[in-house]
């Protein structure tokens, strides 16, 4: 099976590979078969996240690359993404612009398994985060490892930047997607450390970003009560806590919030939750 990813013509693998070509491996060791989809968005996550590179760092070398898969087996998967770059650059250039990335691209994921946000990421760079690391998170015990190599003759030398589990790609998974949900909402007006109190309430667990039938004031914005999704899960959880576990009366308690604010017409509609700063007891009178 070959993936082709460059506006070259076609090139056999064996024309790509020869004696000091620099390139870089995925290796993904599953416990179950793999699903095909999930298998190519992998493939398709390096190959963006590559040509991206490319176009930031190295303008004029942009579309030289090709993806092959070198082997598969059901418990075992090998990428190697060829820059294709000896006739053009020096041989040490190649070297640093596969290390460069291997680096950069590793840095960016390992810092997704710390719960750590790639601040400056788009859109885009979110979906192929997602798709990288979804292949080990569904699988229960798998193991990506990403690194820079270089060919000599019948083997290759490599460098391992990454390696990653199951449980890190799931941990990825929950902040790609609260990562998401932030850029989704920046489109909304923003109202930070504003008091909210309750004015209809259920004990119910909605999903975040799903409609609830609950309602709260937040007189800096309106003084009509409006209705409430939750669009974080700590957030909620802050909240619910009061509601189902607490000693102290719902409707007498204030919510130091960030909200966003959905408007219809210039007017505010509804408010998305997304950080408790502080709850207080509110005054008798």
């Amino acid at each position: 099976m070959t993936f082709y990813f460059s506006r070259c013509g076609r090139l056999s693998y064996s024309d790509a590979m020869s004696e000091g070509t620099h390139y870089i491996e995925l290796r993904l060791n599953l416990s179950q078969p793999a699903e095909l989809l999930s298998l190519v968005g992998a493939f398709s996550a390096l190959a963006n996240q590559f040509e991206q590179f490319i176009k930031r760092e190295h303008p004029p070398l942009e579309g030289r690359a090709k993806l092959y898969v070198q082997h598969i087996h059901a418990s075992d998967i090998v990428l190697q993404l060829i820059p294709l770059v000896q006739n053009a650059i020096a041989t040490m250039d190649s070297a640093l612009i596969v290390d460069g990335f291997a680096s950069r691209y590793g840095g960016w994921l390992s810092n997704l398994f710390e719960g750590k946000k790639h601040e400056n990421a788009t859109k885009s760079d979110l979906k192929d985060f997602m798709n990288q690391v979804a292949i080990i998170a569904t699988d229960p015990n798998a193991k990506a490892t990403l690194s820079s190599a270089v060919f000599h003759g019948t083997s290759s030398t490599s460098k391992a930047v990454l390696e990653f589990d199951t449980q890190q790609a799931r941990r990825a998974e929950k902040i790609i997607d609260e990562h998401k949900r932030e850029i989704d909402l920046k489109a909304y007006e923003v109202a930070e450390n504003v008091l909210m109190v309750f004015y209809q309430s259920n004990l119910r667990n909605p999903d975040i970003l799903k409609q609830t039938s609950e309602k709260a004031i937040i007189e800096a914005v309106s003084k009509k009560p409006l209705a409430i999704v939750y669009a974080s899960e700590i957030a909620k959880e802050r909240i619910k806590h009061e509601m189902m576990a607490g000693e102290r009366n719902l409707y007498q308690l204030g919510f130091y919030v960030d909200v966003y604010v959905e408007r219809l017409g210039g007017k505010p509609v509804a408010y998305r939750i997304a950080h408790v700063h502080d709850i207080i007891e509110l005054p008798d009178d």
